[in-house]
């Protein structure tokens, strides 16, 4: 990662467009785990011992977590920066 991304990441000040695209990609990876483990519970347990079959589930289970991780730091208001309160 690049460190002025590292930086802003730190800050919670990603620009929207990259919270809206980990944010999609984590949903896509979400998806593909839930069906990957779908797959397995519905029709055969064999898939669970295809080593590529569960090693394409682990790291997409893996980016979902990450992005997950991601998008929720960026969403956080800094430590560093002072509250700012409404003028009564």
């Amino acid at each position: 990662m690049r460190k002025g991304v590292a930086r802003r990441l730190e800050k919670g000040q990603l620009p929207e467009p990259v919270k809206t695209y980990v944010l999609t990609t984590g949903i896509i990876f979400g998806l593909l785990t839930a069906a990957h483990i779908w797959r397995i519970l519905g029709e055969d347990l064999s898939l669970a011992r295809n080593p590529f079959f569960v090693s394409v589930t682990a790291v997409a289970a893996g980016l979902c977590l990450w992005a997950v991780a991601v998008f929720v730091r960026a969403a956080q208001p800094s430590r560093n920066q002072p509250k700012t309160t409404s003028p009564q």
